[in-house]
């Protein structure tokens, strides 16, 4: 962890998460395996250092599908975002992806899909943020330092970990 806030202060945790990510990611899978049934990647939608998210069709429903790397500690960081998951939606009233379903051993979970651009995107696309939309960006960085505040999760609270929609 120290390595990763040295690296943020000189301005490479994003080439470093990137290398990191490349070594491991597998956006390239078409077919995944997800308790024991088949299903079709639409699109890959991104990767993180513990999983990949997939966009799938689910019984005619398009959901996002979170599959862990194949270490114990990708597995651990899925399941340890589950209660994270329910606590910022049902404690703070975030508005995030509902929980679809999951897997006990944390090799997978899945969401709703949320169309829309990341924060970030849409900053390239629009210019500056709306007013309306900086505010929703600002209520939800006040929910995420409240969620920090009271226990000892960190959270992953980055332009494209935030996805905007109809300006909120």
């Amino acid at each position: 962890r120290a390595f990763l806030r040295l690296a943020s202060f000189f301005g490479l945790y994003e080439e470093l998460k990137s290398e990191m990510v490349s070594r491991v990611a597998k956006p390239q899978a078409i077919e995944l395996e997800i308790d024991g049934k088949i299903y079709r990647s639409i699109r890959h939608l991104g990767s993180g250092l513990s999983a990949d998210a997939f966009l799938i069709d689910k019984d005619g429903k398009q959901v996002v599908a979170k599959v862990a790397r194949d270490t114990e500690k990708s597995r651990m960081a899925l399941l340890r975002s589950i209660p994270i998951h329910l606590w910022a939606q049902q404690k703070l009233n975030m508005n995030v992806p509902e929980l679809v379903g999951y897997e006990a051993e944390g090799r997978w979970l899945m969401t709703s899909y949320v169309p829309g651009q990341t924060l970030s995107a849409h900053i390239a696309s629009h210019g500056a943020i709306e007013a309306g939309t900086r505010v929703s960006v600002l209520d939800l960085h006040a929910k995420v330092k409240e969620m920090l505040e009271q226990s000892a999760v960190k959270l992953d609270f980055a332009p494209d970990n935030i996805i905007v929609r109809d300006g909120k």
